[in-house]
């Protein structure tokens, strides 16, 4: 009677990032990026403002519109980068748009306040490059040092936008 070999199984690798790959992705970024500001524009201007600081609006609520209105544009354009990043066939893709959201969470306060076509190109590059660079860190092996790399990394973005 024969015997049966046992198969080794080797664990799946995820694949590393190729040039085109992390061109792709830096695009899918800067598209993301634009869309939150668009989506912020279009949000504040024709839904919260009209609803929130009417003429006979609280005061407290008006203020808090800015908060409200960077929330759902956030939350609109990660949905965006999941799609894109999916489509692209990307690594622990939630995890990215994850990592980027809670990063650059109100970026979009901080770029408002500048002209459009400046805040269009800089937030086209911030979410270019934090797109980029969390695609890249989720890569290792371990999911729970490339958390915790990420964790860092997200301090030091909130830090740099505080300051």
């Amino acid at each position: 009677m024969a015997k049966a070999k046992p198969v080794e199984v080797s664990p799946a690798m995820p694949r590393l990032l190729t040039w085109r790959d992390a061109l792709s992705i830096a695009i899918a970024g800067a598209v993301v990026g634009l869309i939150v500001l668009a989506v912020y524009f279009m949000l504040d201007k024709y839904v919260f403002t009209p609803g929130l600081c009417g003429e006979s609006a609280d005061p407290a609520r008006c203020d808090s519109k800015v908060y409200f209105v960077s929330t759902l544009s956030m939350v609109i354009g990660g949905l965006a980068g999941l799609f894109a990043l999916v489509r692209q066939r990307a690594f622990r893709p939630l995890l990215v748009v994850l990592l980027v959201s809670v990063g650059l969470w109100d970026i979009v306060l901080i770029i408002a306040a500048m002209t459009w076509w400046v805040g269009a190109l800089l937030i086209a590059a911030v979410f270019a490059a934090a797109y980029l660079a969390f695609a890249w860190l989720v890569q290792l092996r371990n999911f729970y040092m490339a958390l915790g790399i990420s964790a860092l990394v997200i301090v030091l973005m909130r830090l740099i936008m505080m300051s």
